[in-house]
């Protein structure tokens, strides 16, 4: 394949690690649809993606310390690729996986920690019904 004319200071790392990023990202696209079809009839096909580790969920809390762990797995694996960046010198990709990517990462992770924190005081039943009933309005 002929490289982009426009292509300029792009190292192959880079193109690697954002290759590895964009996996990751539809690893994850599909651990979460495995999450929703596990509560409901939707089946998914999962073809050259590796499987998500987990078919069982168990509870809402055991489903968000998963998602929490992915998240985190998300935000290590941009901050590896921000790090190729640097190496390869490339600043405009820096700035592009900052704005559009870390923050957003950070405030997901906050999010599904405090989730937790708020599964594990209100309990399983009842408790964990009415948490994700208020997470709908």
């Amino acid at each position: 394949m002929a490289e982009s004319r426009p292509r300029q200071n792009f190292s192959k790392a880079c193109e690697e690690g954002i290759n590895k990023q964009i996996n990751l990202e539809l690893y994850a696209s599909y651990v979460y649809q495995s999450m929703v079809s596990h509560h409901s009839v939707v089946s998914f096909l999962f073809c050259s993606l590796v499987k998500p580790a987990h078919d069982a969920w168990g509870g809402g809390l055991r489903a968000v310390e998963i998602s929490l762990d992915l998240e985190k797995d998300v935000n290590a694996a941009l901050l590896k690729l921000h790090k190729i960046a640097e190496e390869s010198g490339d600043p405009q990709m820096m700035d592009f996986i900052e704005s559009e990517f870390l923050g957003e990462q950070v405030d997901d992770i906050k999010l599904l920690s405090d989730h937790i924190t708020n599964l594990e005081r209100v309990g399983k039943g009842l408790g964990e019904y009415i948490f994700d009933k208020n997470l709908d309005s």
